[in-house]
């Protein structure tokens, strides 16, 4: 990305956030190393359960799945705030 074109994506951005709420600008990489996370924990504490179609071969998220079924059984009607994930 052009250096002037991210200036002018950010600068809104901490107007916003350093100026007016008074938070703390940190950069870094997007993408962490596996050894952080494996020292961290990360990698051995969370785990996104995966299911894969076997007629495509393609792989989906088992609670995207859940959640897109029960959407497809309840319709439109609204969940009460008790029953839904936090």
């Amino acid at each position: 990305m052009g250096c002037s074109i991210k200036a002018n994506l950010l600068s809104p951005w901490r107007q916003f956030f350093v100026l007016k709420e008074h938070l703390l600008e940190v950069d870094c990489s997007i993408l962490t190393p596996e050894p952080v996370l494996k020292a961290s924990r990360h990698i051995d504490r969370f785990t996104d359960f995966m299911v894969k179609d076997i007629s495509s071969g393609e792989c989906f998220r088992a609670d995207y799945l859940i959640t897109a079924g029960l959407q497809a059984i309840w319709g439109s009607k609204k969940i009460e705030k008790k029953t839904r994930r936090r």
